[in-house]
């Protein structure tokens, strides 16, 4: 309990420390942040929210446009991943994995999280070049939040 409570408190300092610069809306961070939570037509809708408050400009929207899909294809990846797993522990019966059964499930897990990062990088590479300086400010606010909001559901999960 207090290993949960420590969490909370230290994600919360956190949170308040990384974007209490007086620029961006606490309430529109932990809006967008949400977005992992949410059905895919949701997280479509804030994505647009989101561009609205980058101010996206014309010749920035088909950067724009390849971010959101991707970010919306991963969500649904993600989605993909957790039901084939609990198909997999399912399908076991109960049967605990050996431990190289495990060290092999970790690495395939790691790999895949590599590809991933090696993609969304690509992608957010493109947006980010044709951000202006301000854009890309907010841009590394928001996504600094969702980062480190997504940390704190990994620490509480441990």
């Amino acid at each position: 309990m207090k290993r949960i409570i420590s969490a909370l408190v230290i994600g919360l300092s956190l949170s308040v420390a990384a974007t209490d610069d007086g620029m961006m809306d606490p309430e529109f961070l932990e809006f967008f942040a949400a977005l992992y939570g949410d059905p895919v037509e949701e997280a479509s809708i804030k994505l647009d929210e989101f561009a609205n408050k980058l101010s996206i400009t014309e010749r920035q929207q088909p950067a724009w446009n390849s971010f959101k899909q991707y970010f919306l294809d991963q969500m649904q990846v993600k989605q993909q991943r957790a039901a084939e797993l609990k198909e997999f522990v399912r399908a076991r019966n109960g049967k605990p994995l050996t431990t190289p059964e495990s060290l092999e499930l970790k690495m395939k897990h790691m790999e895949m999280q590599l590809a991933d990062a090696q993609q969304a990088k690509a992608v957010i590479d493109d947006l980010y070049g044709q951000l202006d300086s301000e854009q890309q400010s907010l841009f590394d606010r928001v996504m600094r939040h969702i980062w480190l909001k997504n940390k704190m559901k990994q620490g509480l999960n441990n």
